[in-house]
């Protein structure tokens, strides 16, 4: 048998690789393979910096929202410490009155606004009429109805959102003076009247026959007292030694709902003293048992700045005065004592002063009259007692409300239609 002859092992090794075409078309697979992998990566680079880009206008816009928002909160409280309604925020194109402390006038797209800056943002605003008037053309700086709109603009880089809010008078009270259980008015010289404190002051103005009485109980006048006004009642109304009556009397009347809200206690912690100035003897504490109680005797004047004040309670005799210059609001949750002292609003403007009181039980807010002794008392839970011959110009809201000694009690009827600024609602109608 002839021997099996092999071929060399070269041979062998030379079927191992491929031909010289074939090397080039696998060199071109994989770089066909890498500009696809090349091509993805850049398509999935592009979309992540799209996608980035995407949620950050999102979060700009739900800022812009935001601080649009925060816009027509900051707008309506101002409005509503102003206190003397919407006329003056109407003047220079809506952008006039409380609406100066936001800040320099902006015009944006041929319109004025004030403009604030806020976090990462800035918000304008201004104030529109509703077009109110009832006959004849509409007069754009005279509200007529109460109810205005506010338009602000919300911009954070270049998102911007826009909101219109509607703010609406609303007031807790409903007359001169409100009693929950009753309302008792004694004393020879003893009156209600009213006036309008936009008009000016008590003296200088037309005196009106809304210094009406309410209650949900029972009302009793005696000893020559003169209500310039309405007297309702759900119980009766009893009048008797000369007392008399210009208006309408309303026994057995429907209950009154509103003004009833509840006033919520605002302490402790109490006011920190910041604000509080004054000659004379008087004390505030911060700290132990007489912890937010501002106290004053001997004829001492204490002045608060404009501003909110939560207060145990107050003690002032000796003729001591409490005196503001401006927008003060003081909430109390103990007793409020003024003897042969008051109050001394140097604004002449009740809606300036204003006194809520969380206090249940008797002798919660005594108060003497003035020259200067213009305020709003809201204090439905407690006892109020007037006393003395002065004058004071106001409303006053009590559980019950006991007036003697000829006091005499002017209702401001700027504070019946309401204290303004109160965002009834908004929407939104742009946004980008």
């Amino acid at each position: 048998m002839p021997p099996v002859l092999e071929e060399p092992r070269s041979r062998h090794a030379r079927h191992l690789y491929l031909p010289r075409d074939d090397k080039g078309l696998a060199l071109v697979a994989i770089l066909l393979l890498a500009a696809i992998l090349l091509a993805l990566g850049m398509f999935g680079t592009r979309n992540t910096g799209i996608e980035l880009r995407i949620a950050a206008n999102d979060v700009n816009a739900k800022k812009a929202l935001a601080v649009a928002e925060a816009g027509v909160l900051y707008a309506a409280q101002l409005i509503q410490a102003d206190g003397d309604g919407f006329n003056d925020e109407l003047t220079n194109g809506g952008t006039g009155g409380a609406l100066v402390a936001i800040g320099n006038v902006n015009t944006l797209d041929g319109v004025a606004y004030r403009e604030r800056n806020f976090g990462d943002g800035t918000f304008d605003v201004r104030l529109t009429d509703n077009f109110d008037e009832q006959a004849g053309a509409n007069d754009a700086t005279l509200d007529a109805d109460g109810t205005v709109k506010l338009d602000v603009r919300g911009r954070v880089h270049a998102a911007e959102r826009v909101l219109e809010a509607v703010l609406k008078r609303s007031s807790l009270f409903s007359a001169g003076l409100f009693g929950k259980n009753f309302v008792r008015f004694s004393g020879g010289g003893g009156l209600t009247d009213s006036y309008d404190s936009q008009s000016g002051d008590y003296p200088n103005v037309p005196h009106g026959e809304n210094g009406d009485i309410m209650t949900n109980g029972t009302v009793t006048l005696s000893s020559d007292v003169t209500i310039h006004g309405d007297v309702t009642a759900v119980g009766t109304v009893s009048t008797s030694g000369g007392a008399s009556v210009t208006g309408q009397i309303s026994q057995n009347a429907p209950p009154v709902t509103v003004p009833l809200d509840p006033v919520q206690s605002c302490g402790p912690p109490y006011s920190t003293g910041s604000g509080i100035s004054g000659v004379g003897s008087y004390s505030y504490a911060t700290t132990g048992s007489s912890a937010g109680k501002l106290i004053a005797s001997g004829g001492a004047r204490v002045t608060l700045e404009p501003g909110t004040y939560c207060f145990s309670g107050l003690s002032f005799s000796g003729g001591s005065v409490l005196q503001v210059g401006g927008p003060v609001n003081v909430s109390f949750t103990g007793q409020v004592v003024f003897s042969g002292g008051g109050f001394a609003n140097l604004t002449h403007i009740p809606s300036n002063l204003q006194v809520f009181s969380s206090y249940s039980g008797n002798n919660g807010i005594s108060l003497s009259g003035g020259s200067d002794a213009y305020f709003a008392v809201y204090a439905p839970n407690a006892a109020v007692v007037v006393s003395g011959s002065g004058d004071l110009y106001g409303a006053i809201v009590g559980r019950d409300i006991t007036a003697t000694g000829g006091s005499k009690v002017h209702t401001d009827e700027g504070l019946l239609r309401g204290t303004s600024g109160r965002p009834l609602s908004w929407r939104e109608v742009r946004s980008w």
